[in-house]
Formats: C-alpha cells, structure tokens, sequence
C-alpha cells in the first residue's frame, strides 16, 4: 500500500480537465434528470408545504428562518422555466404544478451538483497519491462515489423535495473542491483568493440551513495542516478578539449577562493590546485614533453595564471600525474574511424587513431584534444540550446506525461498509492533508452531529421502547455524511482494484471485474428504492389539504393538529389560491404570542387587544391544580367571541392579564354559558386530526362535515358522539354517484365539481404510502364508515 504525501500537487494536462469536465457534466445531468423524473408534481408532507407556501409569497417559515432559501425560492417562481411542460415529457399524463417544480429546482440542481462535485473531489482526491493506475478505474471510482450517495435513500428524498437539506450539502461539497483547489495553489500570491471564497460561501449558506458551518472546523484544520503561518500570527489573535467582542455584544443586547460582559471586556483588552503592538508597542494619546479607540471602547463597556443596548451598539461597532482603520487589519486577508463573514450573515436580517411588513406566514415574527434572535437561536423550541443525554449515547449511536442502515438495501450494506472502511482507512495513511479536510467532515457530519443534537428516539423504529421519541424520524440531518460516506466508498473501491491491478496483474481488471461491480451495486440500489421513492404519481398531500379545506365553510376558522394538516394547506391557499378565507389555526403554534397576533390580524375572532396578547404566557397552573394552556384560553375565546358572548366575570393570570373567567372554568360549565344557544358568526371547525382533548365534554354538539367538525349551537349528536351532515359529507365524499362508479371513474383525475374530494394516488398501486400518508388517508375511510353507519341507522 502506497504512502507517499506530496506536497506538489500535480498539474492536470488539458485533456484531463477536459475529461473531468465533461464527466462532471454527464454525473450531474444524469442525476437531475432522475431526481426530475420522481419529483412529486406538486406540494408533500412535513415541511415542503411551507418552503413552497413562502418562498411562494417571500414569507418566514419556522425558525430560524432560512431567508436565503425563500429568496433564491421566489427568484426561482419568477424565471420563465418551461418545466411542466419538460415535467409531462418524462411523466406522460401528469398535472404539474408550475411554481412546485421551479423552487423544487433548487433541490434538485444542487443536488446534481453536489454529485458532480463527489466525483471531482474523490477523483482529485485520488490523483493526490499520483498511483500507477489507468485513468479510467479513477474516473469510475469518482463517478461510483458520486452516485452512491446522490441515491441513498434519504438523500435522494431531500434532493426532489423543496427542503433546505440538499442546498446545505451543496455548499459543503462545493467549499470542500474550493479547498483542495487551494491547495494546488497554494504557493500562488492569488491563491488567497480561493480562502476568502471559500469562507464567504460557507457563511452564506447558513442563510439556507445551519448545517454548512460544521465544515468550518475541518476546513481549519486544513488550512493550518497546509500553512500554518497563514493563520497563526497576531493578526489572528487580533480577528478572534474582534468576532469574540462582535458576539458578546449581540450577547449583551439580546440577554444581557455577566458572562457577556465579561468576554466583551477581555475581548477588547486584547484588541487594545495588538493595538499596542501595531502602534509600535506604544499608546500615543496624541493620536486621534488611539484616542478614539479607548473612549468608544470604554463607552461601550459602560453602556453595557448600564443597560444601554442602543449606545451600547452604536459604540462597540465604531470601536471595531477605529481598530481596523488605525491597524490596517481589513489589509490581512483574516481580518478581510472577517467582513466577508458579516457581509455573508447579512442576508439574515432580511427577515426583520420581511417581518416589518404585512405578510400571511410570519413564523417568530422577526421584526424586532429579540424576536429576531429568538428565531435564530430557535427558542420556540426544545434547547439544544449536550448533557443530559435524552437517551444513552450507546442508544444514539445505534440509531444513527439504523438511521445509515435505511440509505442502501440490507444485502449491500455489508459490502458497502467494508469498501467505506476501506477507503476511510487507506484515505487517513496515504494522505492525511486532504484527510483531514474530508475525513474530519464526515466524523463531524456523523459523531459530531451526535453529540450536538442529542437526539431522542426513533418514533417509527426505536432502539429502546423506554426511551422517548422525537415527533418524527430525523434521518435527514444526517444526509451530508452518507452524501461523503459515497465518497469514501468510492476511494475503497479505487484501493481494491489497485491493488487487484498490481497484485493480479490483470490489465482489464476495470473493464472485468470494476465496472460490472460498480454497475451492479448501483443498478441494485437504484431499483429498489425507485419505487419507493418516486413521487411523479403522488398528489395525496395537495388533495388532502383540498379536501380538508373545502370541508368547512368559506368563511371559518378550522383548528388543526401538526405539520401534515397545516403546511399543504398553506400551499394549497397561498400557491393554489383554495380557500384562503378559511383561517388555519394551528393548535402547537397557537401556544406562540406571535402566532395569536397573527390570527388576529387575518380576521380570526379574538376579543384580546394584539397588547394583551403579547402578555399571555404559553402555559400556567390553576388554584386547583390544573395546567391551562394559553391555545386552551384562544380556542375559548374565539368560539365565545365569535358566539358574541359578553364576560360579566374576570379573573388576573399570569402576569397581569385579564381574562374572563369561564375560559379557565370546566368544559361542561363553558358549554352551558357560552356554546347553547349560540349563534356563531364565524363558524368554527375542529380538523378530523385534532385530538379529542381539545373539545372534550363539546362532542354532541360538533356535526361533521367531510374532515372537519362544526361547532353547533345546539345538540347535533347523542351519546357522547359527534352528529353528522350526511347529505354534505356525502357529496364531498362522491358525489351523487354510488362510491364505486365515482373512484372508478376520478379516482386518478379531477372529478368536475369543485365541491367534491379529490383522491388522486390514493388508489393508485404505483404511489408509495409510508406511514405518514397510511395515517392521513385513514382519515377518509373514518369518515365514510361514520356516514355509513348513520344510514345504517335509518336502515339504508
């Protein structure tokens, strides 16, 4: 086994630029041309509703905010692509929707890139050991890494989805080829230029996804492996104390705390410390900008103190500006990749200007600067902590392993798992440089990705049934690293037929026994995922949220549970223009202040004043033991403002809020004083999915109407049972027509009334149903086994 380390790189002839080039071009193409054949032609589960729904309308999906998505999202809906009509040449018969497949693109483009970038990066990875090999066994090596990991089977769904996870990946790929690009020309005066790029890009993409920044460790290391002088140096020193001071006061004028303080002061006496040394190691106070350095600095410590967020600011910033001005460090190339960063993280204020003006979907609402940081930080949900584990870390490393165990079929994991090894290993002796940079990537996108997120169990599969499980399996966050796993993958393969040439000396090893290889485990691997994984026929999320839209009436508020029963009805109202007269009120957001001003401001009845609202707290615990949630206070007082109810009684809550007092009362006395008799003028409806507890002691007086329940004045049902209005749930369900004649007939096709369910994929044998979908269209068999036992009950 070879050993050699260069450190000369060698220069690549023409025709080998040439080749690459276009086998690059043949792995991207190929790819996109698969993720564009299995594409869904409209919205899916989970996320995707909302990335279409806001880059659709320039809005802010959920924390922290991916403003880079959504504008490069709406860029996107504004190019005159003609891709439905390529969509329908590859999927005869489809019924595309235009801006899907447009901001879908961004998946699926850099997803094909970011195959292509695999296979220059495990062939220049390879050409670094300069082995004794036919190009051809590289090439093949490069384009088997690349394809490996564009079809593992989460990857290959990120990639034909609108997600933010493939664009992360992208970056990754594209500032690792940087990186190495750098290295061959590192001794080039220009060659700083590929660094400074490099790291703009990486910061950049944090605009798409957070992801992208795990490189940055490895891309230190790197640099510092390569020329160490590059970095180590005072002017080093200088820059981390300048980014230390720029976060302690962001730190300061978010949360102020000791420890803020603390690094924004010892941060700037480093500052003036190689102001020091750039003066001559002297401190003229005669000189203006000596002078300014030190009262700005000592302004801005003092506005700290006091609580002066504003002048606190204003000083610190111009602090910075003096150092760089009186040293010359904007002249360094880390002091330049400094604003370079700022100007790159720029691009995440746009959602304070978004937030500042009136927009349908405005998660976290950003526009102030706590909120702003709120939503970057993702403080509506759990924090991130390293200790305690959630689960043993025995546990979390075995789910990552049936996480991994999901990407390839059962009967290739073991031999794809040694050819890894293989690779990994025979990567880390030959050449430890570029090891360092794309080894310590995959360790960070796995292990360390481990240990950050602290992840639960697997809800679907989990390893331990004591242990608590995440809301929905989290496979994806793992993508970059079986993306870089194929890259490995590829280097083992490349080993094993080295040293078959070079010990079996069998010229045609390539053409015999390589090729065959590679085909066979990528033919295999293709074919039994495509089923699984093409969408082209899949239009069940679209069509349920038109169902669950058309159910109640134009004008209503309708509660609902989750993700799946929320985002495809934001795209079906916000891309499709369906019914956006009926205001989606979802119960997990309705515990968020924002999302309470938000209804409101859409016309949901709420009597609270936006003021009031902003006080109300997500949750408390009553004089008698009981636990009211503030979506508990909102779904009361909607129904009771839209009933018209005038509260005579009120009671204070945390923290000196005034509510009326029969919304923290039990459910039957709400009934008797606010639901009978009523008259509502804004029907309410609760979604078939939402659960029970929501309207517990309410349940004869919902009447069901297709896949939501109505809210009645007077009893609609009997014994604890909800009623129903057959005559419109049978329509909606097929019409006039027998349930066998309709589904025959529109079963895979838009039936002609607008009025009436549409079903398209849900009796189609070619659509995969994993569980989510199995859940949701489970809802339509409830909903016709109720009717049908009511006319059974009439004895019809």
């Amino acid at each position: 086994m070879s050993t050699v380390i260069l450190e000369t790189k060698p220069v690549s002839t023409p025709q080998e630029v040439r080749t690459r080039g276009v086998i690059f071009a043949l792995v991207s193409f190929f790819t996109w041309l698969v993720y564009f054949k299995t594409t869904a032609p409209t919205v899916v589960f989970w996320d995707v509703g909302e990335f279409l729904a806001t880059s659709y309308i320039l809005g802010i999906p959920h924390p922290p905010g991916m403003p880079l998505y959504v504008i490069l999202g709406k860029f996107m809906t504004m190019l005159p692509l003609p891709l439905s009509f390529l969509y329908k040449i590859v999927n005869p018969g489809s019924m595309p929707v235009e801006p899907v497949l447009r901001i879908t693109s961004i998946s699926m483009v850099t997803g094909a890139l970011t195959a292509g970038f695999i296979y220059l990066l495990t062939v220049k990875t390879i050409e670094l050991w300069r082995p004794n090999v036919p190009k051809h066994i590289i090439h093949l090596s490069g384009v088997f890494a690349a394809l490996i990991g564009a079809f593992a089977r989460t990857v290959w769904m990120n990639s034909i989805e609108a997600e933010t996870y493939t664009p992360s990946t992208f970056a990754i790929a594209f500032v690792s080829w940087i990186a190495l690009n750098w290295w061959e020309k590192k001794d080039s005066p220009e060659s700083i230029k590929y660094l400074l790029f490099a790291l703009y890009v990486l910061f950049l993409s944090s605009g798409i996804h957070l992801t992208p920044l795990i490189l940055f460790p490895a891309l230190f290391l790197f640099v510092w492996l390569i020329r160490r002088e590059l970095i180590w140096d005072f002017e080093f020193m200088a820059v981390s104390a300048v980014a230390f001071y720029l976060i302690a006061l962001v730190g300061m004028s978010y949360e102020p705390s000791t420890r803020s303080l603390i690094l924004m002061l010892l941060s700037y006496l480093v500052m003036l410390y190689y102001l020091y040394l750039k003066r001559g190691k002297e401190l003229d106070f005669n000189d203006l900008g000596v002078l300014a350095f030190l009262i700005l600095g000592a302004l801005s410590l003092f506005a700290a103190y006091r609580g002066m967020s504003g002048l606190m600011g204003l000083s610190g910033l111009l602090t910075v500006v003096v150092l760089y001005a009186r040293t010359g460090l904007h002249r360094d190339w880390k002091g330049f990749a400094l604003i370079l960063i700022l100007i790159a993280f720029s691009v995440e204020f746009f959602m304070m200007v978004r937030a500042a003006h009136p927009l349908r979907i405005n998660e976290a609402d950003p526009s102030t600067w706590k909120a702003f940081w709120d939503s970057l930080l993702r403080k509506q949900y759990e924090p991130m902590k390293l200790f305690p584990r959630r689960i043993p870390f025995t546990d979390q490393l075995a789910l990552y392993w049936r996480y991994f165990s999901w990407q390839y079929p059962f009967t290739l994991l073991v031999p794809l798992v040694l050819l890894f090894a293989f690779g990994f290993t025979t990567h880390y002796l030959n050449e430890k440089k570029s090891f360092a940079l794309l080894g310590g990537l995959f360790l960070l996108a796995s292990l360390g990705l481990i240990l950050y997120l602290n992840l639960k169990d697997s809800p679907s599969q989990p390893i331990n049934p004591v242990n608590p499980r995440e809301v929905r399996d989290r496979d994806y966050f793992f993508a970059v690293s079986y993306t870089y796993f194929g890259l490995f993958a590829g280097l083992g393969l490349f080993e094993a037929l080295r040293l078959a040439l070079e010990n079996l000396r069998i010229k045609a090893i390539g053409k015999y026994i390589g090729y065959p290889v590679a085909a066979l485990i990528l033919g295999y691997q293709f074919a039994t995922f495509y089923p699984q994984i093409n969408r082209s026929e899949n239009y069940i999320a679209e069509d349920y949220a038109y169902n669950m839209q058309i159910s109640p009436a134009p004008k209503s508020v309708m509660y609902t549970n989750g993700d799946n029963d929320t985002f495809p009805l934001w795209f079906d109202q916000e891309v499709l223009g369906v019914r956006r007269g009926v205001i989606i009120a979802n119960l997990s957001l309705l515990n968020t202040n924002w999302y309470c001003k938000q209804l409101k401001s859409w016309g949901a009845p709420i009597s609270f004043t936006y003021e009031q609202l902003d006080s109300l707290i997500p949750g408390f615990r009553t004089p008698d033991g009981r636990i009211i949630f503030l979506k508990d206070i909102m779904i009361r007082d909607m129904i009771a403002t839209s009933a018209g109810y005038k509260p005579k009684d009120f009671v204070t809550i945390p923290f000196n809020v005034r509510v009326p007092r029969i919304y923290l009362e039990p459910a039957q006395k709400f009934l008797e004083e606010v639901i009978k008799g009523a008259e509502f003028k804004v029907p309410i409806y609760f979604a078939i999915t939402v659960s029970s507890e929501n309207y517990r002691g309410w349940q004869e007086y919902l009447e069901m109407e297709g896949l939501a329940f109505r809210l009645r004045g007077e009893k609609v049902g009997s014994r604890g049972m909800e009623g129903i209005n057959a005559e419109k749930t049978r329509y909606l369900l097929h019409m006039d027509m027998p349930p066998d004649s309709f589904l025959a007939r529109y079963a895979n096709t838009l039936p002609p009334d607008t009025l009436v369910f549409r079903y398209r994929g849900v009796f189609n044998p070619r659509v995969f149903k994993d569980e989510t979908h199995e859940k949701l269209i489970r809802n339509y068999a409830s909903v016709a086994i109720r009717l049908g036992l009511y006319y059974d009950e009439l004895g019809q």
